[in-house]
């Protein structure tokens, strides 16, 4: 990740090149972290996990050449949800105990599968629109794409109900309804401490249609998302998250 300050935006540098060809993960490297950072990163892994299981799916008619995020997929889908069940699971602990390490082995491992997941499917929208947040406000990275996530599900929620429902089975509901999964989402966000609204992290009003125009810019994420990355739809995300009311389901 790089901040360029000309463009008032985060820039993820993406390339084949830069996939490893094996990982080495030990989730005792990791027991040392401090809460802050083990809610920031461990929500992160979360959103890439529900991101890459929401992502647009492109089945068929594969193209010649395929950027570096193809869209949701079997195999990517299946690697998201096992991830949720793990992260949902084992963050609330891995952030108030530190030393418990069934919780940070679970979310070792959660979060290596998220990141194989979203390594094909992509991010879209929480990623997109975190870009310029996490410059204007200079916060870190997984704080926003945490803040922003139950916001972009929300809105986005007519076009993925079967993934939502999906979801919420991964997090262990009894009953995963759409607006159950919804409202688990808020409450797993809620609990690691991660701030309900934009404007607590010191934003203005003024400040979103900058933002709305720099997420739009981000093309390879907005173009993942599950619904047509508009400008009504990202200012309907935007304006919500600094307020910090539910988005509108829009049509």
């Amino acid at each position: 990740m790089l901040s360029d300050p000309d463009r008032a935006l985060k820039v993820g540098v993406s390339d084949p090149a830069l996939i490893p060809r094996a990982a080495v993960v030990d989730p005792q490297l990791t027991v040392g972290a401090p809460p802050a950072v083990t809610a920031h990163s461990g929500i992160d892994a979360f959103v890439h996990a529900v991101e890459s299981f929401t992502a647009s799916g492109r089945f068929t008619e594969w193209p010649e050449s395929l950027g570096v995020f193809v869209g949701r997929n079997r195999l990517s889908s299946g690697l998201a949800l096992d991830a949720v069940r793990l992260v949902s699971g084992s963050l609330r602990t891995a952030v108030t105990d530190g030393g418990d390490l069934a919780a940070r082995t679970d979310m070792a491992l959660g979060s290596l599968y998220a990141g194989m997941a979203f390594g094909t499917a992509g991010t879209h929208l929480s990623h997109a629109i975190q870009y310029p947040v996490g410059t204007l406000t200079r916060t870190p990275h997984g704080l926003g794409t945490g803040l922003l996530l139950p916001y972009v599900l929300e809105a986005c929620a007519p076009a993925i109900g079967a993934e939502l429902v999906g979801i919420g089975t991964a997090m262990g509901l009894s009953d995963p309804t759409v607006p159950a999964t919804l409202a688990a989402v808020r409450a797993l966000v809620a609990d690691i401490g991660i701030p309900g609204s934009l404007a607590e992290l010191g934003m203005q009003r003024a400040d979103l249609p900058r933002v709305v125009e720099l997420s739009l810019g981000v093309t390879r994420l907005v173009g993942n998302a599950p619904l047509p990355g508009s400008p009504e739809l990202v200012t309907e995300i935007v304006t919500a998250a600094f307020e910090g009311r539910p988005a509108r389901a829009l049509a």
